[in-house]
């Protein structure tokens, strides 16, 4: 009799402690935090403006699962462009950008790719890419008044990548003989040169605008501008300005 209590109270004591345990594991578990959007396949755009209103700490698998899964157009645009809005407002742009660009090169849907686009160019206007190219400017030749000047333009680029060159619209008195626009490939780290024929037919103040525009590939590029200013006399020219526009 002695030993089945002592068996008893061994057992008690064992479902007594187990009980605790569990309820000490239950209290020290963090609370799970429950779907904002509880079907991704049917969710409608009032969820997702719901979630932008409220987003709650897993906003980017949820709506990224309505992109992937939903099978409505307006819902899907709806969800690139509120997943793109919160991170922006939270600064986590860094963890979505790549799965944005991914959705502009290959959505066949043309509404849901054009949201993909447009939220990577907001992302790239608030945070840019890291200047990766330089653009530097000289003017020879016959710089003088009736003379044909040349425009010197260096290009470089810590990437191997092709470039853009544009004068863009030249000033009375001024006029290209070579063509506006350049297209170039550059070496990394290799400085180029191009160059642009203009002839001079008056004295005067002048600036001309040189663009570059560097594409990384579909979605990231770099574009710099660059203003130089100068004055031509009867017999000679001066450069007296260059300027980061």
């Amino acid at each position: 009799m002695k030993k089945n209590r002592m068996i008893m109270l061994s057992l008690l004591f064992i479902a007594v402690l187990a009980v605790s345990s569990y309820t000490l594991i239950t209290l020290l578990r963090p609370p799970t935090e429950s779907k904002q959007i509880a079907n991704a396949l049917q969710a409608t755009s009032q969820e997702i403006h719901a979630v932008q209103l409220n987003p709650g700490k897993n906003y980017i698998n949820e709506l990224q699962e309505v992109i992937n899964i939903n099978k409505n157009a307006t819902v899907r645009e709806d969800a690139v462009l509120v997943l793109a809005d919160i991170a922006v407002r939270k600064g986590e742009t860094n963890l979505i950008l790549d799965f944005l660009k991914i959705l502009a090169y290959n959505e066949k849907d043309s509404q849901v790719r054009s949201a993909a686009y447009a939220s990577v160019d907001l992302i790239r206007d608030i945070y840019p890419l890291e200047l990766k190219a330089d653009l530097g400017l000289h003017i020879g030749g016959d710089f003088r008044k009736g003379g044909n000047m040349t425009l010197f333009v260096y290009v470089n680029s810590t990437q191997n990548t092709e470039a853009s060159i544009a004068i863009n619209a030249l000033q009375e008195n001024l006029s290209i003989l070579s063509p506006s626009i350049l297209v170039i490939n550059i070496t990394s780290n290799i400085p180029k040169e191009v160059q642009f024929k203009i002839h001079i037919s008056n004295i005067g103040d002048y600036s001309i605008s040189i663009s570059l525009e560097i594409s990384y590939n579909r979605l990231d590029y770099e574009t710099l501008t660059k203003k130089i200013f100068f004055r031509i006399h009867e017999n000679y020219g001066e450069i007296t300005a260059i300027t980061d526009q």
